[in-house]
């Protein structure tokens, strides 16, 4: 196979990039493993012709010694099988030099040649690993505009024979073509795709930096299509306190289609050990739901990728204008819309965003096979709805942090989950990874009382709305062990701060100081009356604080 890039091969000697018009010294081959193979100095050995269909009338199929020297290519495009073309080669990372008799490595029938993920004849994505990295990329330039300008303006042309600047709603399911096979645009047929769609595919990636979106019916379907994408036998490690519908679907949907899943509560400190030759898949919520543990997205992205396996962070909890996983090197971002992208509680819908063209091909084909695609209406509601996240998220940023501050400081609270707060375990990471270190609209605490202290305050609170969900103009609370996490068995549950006494607050966009009197006087009541009923607010073994039992 040839290296090229432009109309000069490439080889790498030493340090440098050396290019070369095709001499047999000068000449290099990549493998399907993304290792480049270069000849030696020592050229004793007797050479070893490289067959190759390649054409190009100024450069000869190149000769090589038997000797090769392995490097680590970082990223090549439009690959056949004489042909590539290179992107970026890191010629420190050396792979042992290794002796060939006649002819170079031989192609991997399920590896791509950059190192990721290759459809195998299943038609599965399979994995490299362990001499087989995934290059982490670094974090991405930052856009020309600024969030606010892409969340009006991106996916929202104006509309070329009205001049209108809202797009219209497209409810066709099917259009028009000037004869067979050729439609009069880009669309055929709704499922397919849509023009409101694909707008909002196209906001979406813009806001999470990515080169790619793909919307779903719900957050739970792209969760299902990127968990369908794994062949039978495939191995997925989770952080162990996921949304309790991903928690339902890793452990009795996937396990059906024989995906086996391997929940861990330190995944930064021990994904290592949990790696083996048939793990796909990571999978990191961040802020986690819902005790709002944080992971370092880099750190786990980095070990990962060592051994060839994709990194997915959920980032419902705190939208792409506080976070961009795919900047800490992440390969996919998944997003329930429903939540803080659409902002408005009238929308159910789910997205995916990444920048791999084989994950394009992948996932947009399970999209349009499974089915499980948004309408027209629903995309139409969910764009509408973003073009303002910036604002809610700021709001409800600062709506959460007081209220934080406000149960930190009273003596019904047993402790405070809350990524703004200086208090929290993985502040640093916020810091490091969030907007401005922001801590999101998110957050939980322990009241003392127990269960039942924790389901009076839902029905005492007159401004919080007792219903699950999350990320809406209304502030909602909820009790995690009797809804969101009900399905979830207890000891899991505790296992990762889960209690009983857990409630989880969205906060929304209504006055700070009106959310803190109503969380308060709510807090006092419930516990008073606890205490009336029981004796005592004490919880007994539930732990000290919401991060360990």
């Amino acid at each position: 196979m040839y290296l090229k890039q432009g109309r000069a091969l490439l080889v790498v000697s030493g340090d440098k990039e050396k290019r070369c018009e095709g001499g047999p010294e000068d000449c290099a081959i990549v493998d399907s493993e993304g290792v480049l193979w270069s000849t030696t100095s020592d050229h004793s050995q007797d050479p070893a012709n490289i067959s190759s269909s390649h054409d190009d009338s100024d450069t000869k199929p190149p000769t090589f010694s038997a000797l090769y020297t392995a490097t680590h290519v970082t990223a090549i495009e439009a690959i056949d099988q004489t042909e590539a073309v290179v992107v970026a080669i890191a010629p420190n990372r050396r792979a042992p030099t290794r002796t060939h008799a006649r002819n170079p490595p031989p192609r991997s029938p399920t590896v791509a040649a950059n190192g990721n993920f290759k459809r195998s004849h299943t038609g599965a994505m399979t994995a490299a690993h362990a001499d087989h990295p995934i290059t982490t990329p670094p974090r991405a330039p930052s856009p020309v505009h600024g969030f606010g300008t892409l969340a009006v303006h991106a996916g929202s042309p104006h509309d070329p024979a009205t001049g209108a600047v809202i797009e219209a709603i497209s409810l066709s399911t099917t259009f028009a073509q000037t004869a067979v096979g050729k439609p009069v645009g880009e669309f055929e047929y709704s499922r397919s795709s849509n023009p409101n769609r694909a707008n909002f595919e196209t906001m979406v990636a813009a806001l999470e930096h990515a080169k790619y979106a793909l919307a779903f019916s719900s957050g739970s379907a792209a969760t299902t299509v990127i968990l369908q994408s794994l062949a039978a036998g495939s191995h997925v490690i989770s952080v162990s306190d996921v949304y309790g519908g991903t928690h339902r679907y890793f452990t009795q949907v996937a396990k059906a289609h024989g995906v086996k899943v391997t929940f861990t509560p330190e995944i930064e400190v021990d994904i290592r050990e949990h790696i083996t030759e048939s793990t796909k898949l990571v999978w990191i919520e961040s802020p986690s739901n819902p005790t709002l543990r944080l992971v370092d997205i880099r750190a786990v992205v980095s070990q990962a990728h060592e051994y060839g396996v994709m990194v997915v962070v959920d980032n419902t909890f705190l939208s792409p204008y506080i976070q961009n996983p795919l900047d800490h090197g992440a390969d996919i971002v998944v997003h329930s819309v429903t939540k803080y992208i659409n902002g408005h509680s009238d929308v159910v819908m789910g997205v995916a965003a990444f920048n791999s063209d084989d994950l394009h091909k992948r996932l947009s084909f399970l999209q349009n096979a499974l089915g499980a695609v948004p309408s027209a209406f629903d995309s139409w509601l969910a764009h509408r709805g973003a073009k303002t996240l910036h604002l809610r998220a700021r709001e409800a940023t600062t709506n959460a942090t007081t209220v934080a501050h406000a149960l930190e400081a009273s003596p019904h609270v047993i402790a405070v989950n809350y990524p703004g707060l200086d208090s929290h375990p993985h502040r640093a990471i916020a810091k490091k990874q969030h907007r401005n270190g922001m801590g999101g609209g998110m957050l939980s605490f322990r009241i003392r009382g127990g269960h039942a202290a924790a389901e009076r305050f839902c029905q005492l609170t007159k401004i919080f709305t007792l219903a699950e969900s999350l990320g809406g103009v209304e502030s909602l609370c909820e009790v995690p062990s009797s809804m969101t996490h009900a399905g979830i068995p207890r000891d899991q549950r505790e296992a990762v701060g889960v209690f009983d006494d857990l409630v989880r607050i969205s906060c929304g966009v209504e006055d700070a100081e009106d959310l803190k009197k109503d969380v308060l006087q709510a807090l006092e009541r419930a516990v008073a009356e606890t205490v009336s009923k029981n004796g005592n607010g004490i919880n007994g073994s539930n732990g000290i604080d919401g991060y360990s039992s």
